[in-house]
């Protein structure tokens, strides 16, 4: 009798389980499907992140070449640099009729002085040689 009620008793667990099984089986695949939408999501915004890296990388690099060229002197192989130092009356006529923008003018007004500077260095340096 005992034998019996025991495989009654695992019957009654084995379509238990089974219908379980058939309840929670639907959402076990809607799961896996979004799993695997949520991998490629994952793999295409990893391929864009190292992609905008490289803009990125890209972006700095001619930021560097371009603070180089202008704010230090640098200059590739083969390249002559022209520089235009104006006068010091002109520099500062041109600063009082500028009517840009505050941050426009104190760009312009940084190089403009900058350039003045570099004038008085000339001007020294020829003194010195003479």
């Amino acid at each position: 009798m005992e034998k019996y009620f025991l495989y009654f008793f695992l019957i009654l667990l084995t379509i238990f389980f089974s219908f379980k099984l058939k309840e929670i089986y639907p959402y076990y695949r809607l799961l896996k499907e979004e799993v695997l939408k949520l991998e490629k999501q994952k793999n295409y915004l990893l391929k864009e992140k190292e992609m905008l890296e490289k803009e990125l990388m890209v972006d700095k690099e001619k930021a560097l070449e371009r603070e180089a060229r202008v704010m230090r002197g640098f200059k590739k192989e083969g390249e002559e640099v022209v520089l235009i130092i104006p006068s010091k009356e002109n520099i500062f006529k041109e600063e009082n009729n500028n009517t840009k923008n505050s941050s426009e003018q104190k760009q312009i007004s940084f190089f403009k002085k900058f350039c003045y500077n570099l004038s008085k260095i000339k001007q020294i340096i020829l003194n010195l040689i003479k």
